[in-house]
């Protein structure tokens, strides 16, 4: 970067290090200032803290750059409001005329705080290391960087707003899917105004036309093993080794491990397509339930249940089913060896669920997966406006690229 349009952050900025308050005067329902100790309450741009403090030690106005001092280095955030800080943080008080150019130029340098806190004991930096810290400076093109990239930062939020709107949204929908289906005008049951079709259930009240089954009778299951790596066509086969760790998205279609299908056939078992998968031993389940629904033939390890739904529940409803009652099944988890999870068979197998007829759960898969569409194409676009902002803040702040003139603007 030419220097020239460089400085350092001493140069423009006083640096406050936080401290930490004592305990005592720190509470959630306590009379104070908001506090925060680190950036575990680090919002987009603006903190939610949690904890108020009636005896501050140190304090950051409104507009200071709040900046992570201890591990996670770098992270950056903006006050809003008089905040005490602790120890995990520092305080950057720019002038008010410089506060938005500074939010993104100390954003775009702050990862080389990271670097600096890896050669220490333990991850942290000192006051002295964020006042040396080098930022771009742009000087008289400063306000209208700051404008180009908070247009980019508006936009990128607005798409974040309407994904978490469309994830809320998807939310509630699958729950009266699953529970009051479509009926034949195409439209949610309604249980208010149409109480003589529902009925009560294990489940709650669910449509009467819905057969009431369990796990266990609406489904075969089928436990997964390791083949032998003594086989010597382990690493040259054609059958994917279904693994916890290769399921993260709800559709699989292939695996990073292969084997041949004696291996796969001696030690585990290979299950045809449209077979749903389901994690019931492992780490993973500490924090997630992953269902996947497979795309071609799998064999499948110990740590994992395959699932064929029978009596005409299909693979699709079935996914959706597990992954929308991912939270029950994580409360049923029980302590396996090695602090590891695990699901119990018999109490799977005893989970009560609603069947719709074939017609009724493509109906219920085609309105879920409709919104999962849209969820992706807004994920998508926020994606690719955060890769467009980065392209352009390395441009605009190392000044390889001018703010143009505003279109009708004479010379």
């Amino acid at each position: 970067m030419n220097r020239r349009l460089t400085t350092r952050v001493a140069d423009k900025a006083k640096v406050l290090m936080g401290q930490s308050p004592p305990s005592a005067a720190c509470s959630e329902t306590g009379d104070g200032l908001p506090f925060i100790q680190g950036n575990a309450e680090f919002g987009r741009r603006h903190p939610t803290p949690i904890l108020r403090c009636s005896a501050p030690t140190r304090i950051a106005e409104s507009g200071d750059l709040l900046l992570s001092v201890r591990a996670p280095v770098g992270e950056l955030n903006q006050a809003v409001e008089r905040t005490v800080i602790g120890r995990g943080l520092s305080a950057l008080r720019f002038e008010p005329s410089q506060r938005s150019f500074a939010w993104h130029s100390v954003n775009f340098s702050a990862p080389a705080l990271n670097r600096v806190a890896q050669g220490t004991t333990f991850l942290a930096v000192s006051r002295e290391d964020v006042e040396r810290l080098e930022i771009p400076w742009l000087h008289e093109a400063n306000r209208d960087v700051a404008a180009v990239l908070d247009k980019m930062d508006e936009a990128i939020a607005k798409t974040e707003a309407v994904t978490a709107k469309l994830r809320q949204v998807r939310a509630g929908l699958i729950h009266d899917l699953l529970t009051r289906g479509v009926g034949r005008n195409g439209q949610l049951r309604d249980p208010i105004s149409h109480p003589e079709q529902f009925e009560e259930s294990p489940l709650g009240r669910i449509p009467k036309e819905w057969r009431r089954t369990t796990l266990g009778d609406a489904a075969d299951w089928s436990s997964g093993g390791t083949p032998s790596r003594s086989q010597s066509s382990w690493w040259n086969g054609d059958v994917p080794i279904l693994t916890p760790k290769d399921m993260k998205v709800f559709e699989v279609s292939d695996t990073t491990e292969h084997v041949s299908m004696d291996a796969a056939v001696t030690g585990s078992k290979v299950m045809p397509a449209d077979t749903v998968f389901i994690v019931v031993r492992g780490m993973i389940l500490a924090h997630t339930f992953p269902v996947c629904l497979s795309t071609r033939p799998f064999a499948f390890n110990q740590d994992i249940k395959a699932v064929r739904g029978k009596h005409g529940l299909t693979p699709r409803f079935l996914a959706h089913w597990f992954t929308a009652n991912a939270s029950t099944f994580l409360r049923k988890t029980t302590e396996a060896t090695h602090g590891t999870k695990k699901l119990d068979s018999k109490e799977l197998h005893r989970t009560p669920i609603g069947v719709p007829d074939p017609d009724e759960q493509v109906a219920i898969v085609e309105r879920i997966e409709a919104l999962d569409s849209a969820l992706r194409a807004e994920m998508l676009g926020a994606a690719k406006l955060g890769k467009l902002k980065s392209g352009l803040m390395t441009d605009l702040l190392t000044g390889r690229v001018r703010v143009p003139e505003p279109i009708g603007t004479t010379p």
